[in-house]
């Protein structure tokens, strides 16, 4: 269950983009491993135009992390990742 949750909602490049953060420290009933600090839920919906018709995409991912801060600073921090990422896919 999230202890934490942060809502994020972007438009650009004809779409809308809500990005919802949970986290979850609360980590007794998991399996021990080391270092193991956080467990982050980002589920993401994407609306946009497609061939003139709406269309909807719903993603979650999931990571973990060895420190503990805000759903908003994970949500920060995960975006820049990806911006990292597609930066270098264009790249190519």
């Amino acid at each position: 269950m999230a202890e934490q949750s942060y809502t994020d909602i972007s438009q650009g490049h004809g779409r809308i983009e809500h990005r919802t953060v949970s986290l979850c420290t609360t980590l007794e009933h998991i399996p021990a491993w080391p270092g193991l600090q956080t467990l982050i839920r980002v589920e993401s919906q994407r609306q946009f135009k497609q061939g003139g018709h709406p269309r909807i995409e719903t993603e979650t991912r999931y990571y973990v992390a060895s420190f503990i801060e805000s759903a908003e600073a994970f949500a920060q921090r995960i975006r820049g990742y990806w911006g990292v990422e597609n930066k270098r896919l264009v790249a190519k």
